[in-house]
């Protein structure tokens, strides 16, 4: 069947864990739709299953599967304490394979994968276990093709239960000494600030594009290095990197935003 073609899927309701199919050496899609498990399988008929009962019981079950492809695992192992057991060596994260073939992008959600990838894989309806399943198949033979399978089997998946148990028990930190450094980055910002204003001849908005750029571009004198979608003289940090060294306000002002954003973070 062509890619994007709809294909009716049956769906089973399977509460009890021992009437689950064995999915020993098979691929398995897993999307978890309100707290419920939806499995995914592709054997002699394309299955989705949703599952009822426990998930703890369900994690052995998945654990025999040669891959298991999730739309975002470390959520998965933060949903659930018991997810744990579930072999990450055996996972593969949607969202993560997608970063890995297009780190520009901003969004990796199940969802935005499901449209930006929609004529790649066959429509499945409401079957999602079974659309990840496809996706994730898809995902994987691209990042084979990429050449980027190692990277994401051997670094980039075994760190996902890492980050899920720093998230879950948190960082200690001196709050001291980020008290101390928030004093010296405010004191640090004053400075600058009434130093730009120097140049403005009196005090602005350092943070407003369209006041900065009236101290640039009209106060200064300086040529704009490039434009916004609205035509207007851009002030962004590629821009004002590109004027450095053409007056001292520029370094002044790179270095403002810099303590900027350490002080607002």
């Amino acid at each position: 069947t062509a890619a994007g073609d709809s294909i009716a899927v049956p769906v089973d309701r399977i509460d009890d864990p021992a009437a689950l199919p064995d999915l020993a050496g098979k691929d398995v899609g897993l999307v978890i739709q309100d707290g419920t498990p939806r499995l995914g399988l592709l054997a002699d008929t394309p299955r989705d299953i949703v599952y009822g009962g426990p998930p703890r019981a369900l994690v052995p079950v998945l654990a025999a599967a040669r891959t298991v492809f999730h739309p975002a695992c470390k959520d998965l192992f933060l949903a659930d304490a018991c997810w744990a057991g579930l072999q990450v060596a055996s996972c593969f994260d949607l969202g993560l394979a997608a970063y890995l073939l297009d780190p520009e992008e901003r969004e990796y959600g199940f969802a935005h994968l499901l449209r930006r990838h929609e004529g790649e894989v066959p429509s499945r309806g409401e079957a999602l276990g079974l659309v990840a399943l496809d996706l994730g198949l898809a995902l994987a033979k691209r990042v084979a093709d990429a050449g980027l399978s190692e990277l994401m089997h051997d670094l980039e998946m075994p760190l996902i239960p890492v980050l899920a148990r720093m998230e879950q028990r948190g960082i200690g930190i001196d709050r001291e000494a980020f008290a101390g450094f928030l004093r010296e980055v405010t004191i640090e910002i004053d400075r600058l600030t009434k130093v730009i204003y120097t140049h403005a001849g009196g005090p602005f908005n350092i943070r407003s594009s369209q006041q900065l750029g009236e101290l640039l571009f009209n106060t200064l004198k300086l040529k704009p290095a490039g434009k916004t979608p609205g035509g207007a003289a851009s002030t962004s940090q590629e821009v004002l990197e590109k004027l450095a060294g053409q007056h001292q306000v520029i370094d002044e002002i790179l270095e403002f935003r810099k303590l900027e954003k350490l002080r607002s973070t």
